[in-house]
């Protein structure tokens, strides 16, 4: 927020004057305005730089405050703030405040139904239209706003000083004043300039019977503003929330000036002395105005919030102090006091705080407190040291088994990738068919993530698309489960566009479908899964995946995750390799049901290996596993150097009307302590040929 300084002179005790120079920290600081006291307290002073306003110089001092603090979206809010850090008394300022001989009962019907926001009206009559004086048009040419009529900038003026809105209407031209502020269930015209004209259903608005007055929070009808001809004006002072405004604004697609101030969000305790100062303000141009008030409505006007502070707990967090000792109670009452928190009751061991309504929102725990405690005493003055911890804290077993993850994938030659943690509806609907969408979404991402298989293929598309050389990558985060309705970890990764060598000197083959899921098996026993099932998903909502490769992870009644192969169709159109695979798991599910042994290595081997083949053929009804067996059988029962067997091919054919299927075995030899010869190799095939040829069980 910009603070104007020659705003800030007339609020607080400052004469600081605003002639132009080259180091205004510098002046600044001088006459008790320390920027860096603002950095030190939780403030970002963007820039401080002058301004020339209608003939008259400025220092405009650029300020970030958090969005917590919603107390601080104002002049009078911020001019209080700088005064408790300051330690500095402001001036008091004597608002006009309506005399009962000046007040009567508003003389047509005025009926609140249905709200719990604050709202009060008044009537004034004989007005003539005037343009706003030099000061306040100077006033909101600092902050780009362009004067239009009194009234109008008064609204803006105040919104600006006070965070209130408070809107002005030409009294004689509405038509009924049976007003209700109500959620519009039918479609009505609404005017938010005269040439922009919008049909409004399903918002929260001020209406009456024929005409909508406002739209709450947001503009009011361009039909009923003041103008030359206007001699009464209606009066609405009211306190929307911002969460109310936003939900307005979503609706209507409307946004203006006002609606993005009460986006901010403020309070409503200033309500009154908003109404009060302006009031006075119309006063000044119009002395012999008289008011009459109608019905009004403050909801909670005595809400009360308490809060216990634990001297113990503020010494143990905040530390000793650069003298040399921790914090006394006479201390830390004493910036209590600075903070406008008044004590309630004290003890040895805590304080009871009242904590202001202007604080509700960013004050709500015990530690909010310590923060401010340390803000008032300055927290530079505080030694910088880490306590000490009584005890080490141990990892989760869901952190643990995404250690093990992410050692796995690494290892294996894997880049982690990190995308947004919001998506769209159309990339989670690429796995589930329901989807939670966000009611304000503050970017492109709308809804909650349910799946990362859609974020792992936009990044294959986009990587193919530079060029760029990735053929592995995995992500770890974090989706919201349809089902438990709770935040889960997923591990997700793929394997696109490798090609690979089974031994040294052999030609480089693709990666196939059966690699992969050999790769995926190999994971799932590092994370301590085993017995595992796949089982053929039906998943192909927007043909992304492959409908004969895409299946189920299971283990037993569990299901861990999706795997798949991306589908050609879509390959083609997006120029990706039709060799793509990507799978999906449950991680919170693996560290849940995963048992975990230590792990035994072996020595990596010093001496050459040596690969030989064996195929035979088989009939096509029968399975592989009864003749991987018998070839393990041979091998553990014979003296030999075999390190390793897998399958290497399944062949399948016909002849003669019948089915066949050939298998291809490859076994790796190696010895730990010399180099083999290739004979005596020969002589153990050789040997398990025969033994093939004697079971009579195979066609070699």
């Amino acid at each position: 927020m910009d603070l104007s300084v020659n705003w800030l002179n007339t609020i607080l005790n400052f004469q600081i004057p605003v002639y132009k120079t080259k180091q205004l920290d510098k002046l600044l600081t001088f006459y008790g305005f320390n920027p860096d006291s603002l950095t030190l307290n939780g403030f970002e002073v963007e820039s401080i730089y002058n301004q020339s306003i209608m003939g008259q110089n400025d220092i405009i001092v650029e300020i970030d405050t958090t969005p917590n603090r919603r107390d601080l979206h104002s002049i009078a809010g911020l001019s209080d703030e700088l005064s408790i850090l300051l330690n500095i008394t402001p001036n008091q300022k004597k608002f006009y405040s309506t005399k009962s001989d000046t007040v009567s009962k508003i003389s047509k019907n005025i009926i609140i139904e249905n709200t719990e926001s604050p709202l009060l009206y008044l009537q004034a009559h004989n007005i003539t239209f005037k343009q706003s004086p030099k000061w306040l048009k100077r006033r909101l040419k600092t902050y780009n706003i362009t004067s239009t009529n009194l009234f109008s900038d008064l609204t803006h003026y105040i919104q600006l000083e006070w965070g209130q809105t408070i809107q002005f209407y030409d009294l004689d031209k509405i038509t009924d004043f049976n007003l209700k502020l109500e959620q519009n269930n039918l479609t009505k015209n609404f005017f938010i300039t005269s040439d922009n004209k919008q049909t409004l259903s399903d918002c929260q608005v001020l209406s009456n019977k024929n005409q909508i007055l406002s739209l709450c929070g947001i503009a009011i009808n361009d039909e009923l503003k003041i103008d030359e001809n206007t001699k009464a004006i209606l009066i609405e002072c009211s306190y929307y929330s911002r969460e109310e405004v936003k939900l307005n604004c979503n609706k209507t697609k409307i946004r203006t000036t006002i609606s993005t101030f009460n986006e901010k969000g403020g309070t409503s305790q200033n309500l009154l002395v908003a109404l009060q100062r302006i009031l006075k303000l119309i006063t000044l141009n119009y002395p012999s105005i008289r008011f009459k008030t109608g019905p009004f409505l403050i909801p909670n006007p005595n809400a009360q919030k308490y809060l216990n502070l634990n001297y113990d707990q503020i010494r143990q967090i905040l530390g000793q102090s650069k003298k040399n000792h921790e914090l006394t109670e006479k201390e830390i009452e004493f910036c209590a006091k600075r903070l406008k928190f008044p004590i309630i009751e004290t003890s040895n061991k805590q304080l009871k705080l009242e904590i202001p309504q202007s604080r509700f929102f960013d004050i709500e725990e015990e530690i909010d407190l310590i923060e401010e405690i340390g803000r008032m005493y300055g927290f530079n003055a505080f030694k910088s040291q880490i306590p000490k911890l009584k005890k080490i804290g141990k990892l989760t077993p869901e952190q643990k088994i995404t250690d093990k993850f992410k050692t796995f994938t690494i290892n294996n030659g894997f880049f982690e990738l990190i995308n947004y943690s919001f998506t769209t509806i159309e990339k989670n609907e690429v796995i589930n068919n329901k989807t939670y969408n966000l009611l304000n979404p503050i970017s492109a991402g709308n809804a909650l993530q349910q799946n990362l298989i859609s974020n792992l293929i936009e990044t294959i598309e986009f990587n193919a698309k530079q060029q760029n050389q990735l053929k592995r990558g995995f992500e770890v985060a974090r989706v919201f489960s349809k089902y438990t309705q709770q935040e889960i970890t997923f591990f997700s990764g793929f394997i696109t566009n490798e090609k690979y060598q089974n031994n040294w000197g052999n030609e480089q083959q693709s990666y196939s479908w059966y690699t992969f899921k050999a790769f995926l098996t190999n994971l799932l026993i590092y994370l301590g899964i085993k017995n595992t099932s796949w089982v053929q998903s039906e998943i192909n909502s927007t043909n992304q995946l492959h409908p004969g490769r895409t299946a189920i992870l299971k283990q037993g009644s569990h299901t861990l995750g999706l795997v798949g192969q991306i589908h050609p169709v879509y390959a083609k159109q997006k120029n990706i390799s039709l060799e793509t695979y990507i799978f999906e798991l449950n991680g919170t599910l693996i560290s849940q049901i995963s048992n975990t042994n230590p792990h035994l290595y072996q020595n990596f081997g010093l001496f050459p290996s040596i690969t030989r083949d064996i195929s035979f053929t088989i009939k096509r009804i029968e399975t592989t596993s009864q003749y991987e067996a018998l070839l393990r059988n041979f091998i553990n029962e014979s003296e030999n150097f075999v390190k390793n067997i897998f399958l290497k091919d399944n062949y399948e054919f016909a002849k003669n009307n019948k089915s066949y299927r050939t298998l291809t075995y490859s076994f790796i030899f190696q010895s730990d302590y010399r180099t083999l010869k290739n004979e005596e190799v020969e002589e153990w095939m050789n040997k398990l040929e025969t033994h093939i040829n004697q079971i009579n069980a195979f066609q070699s």
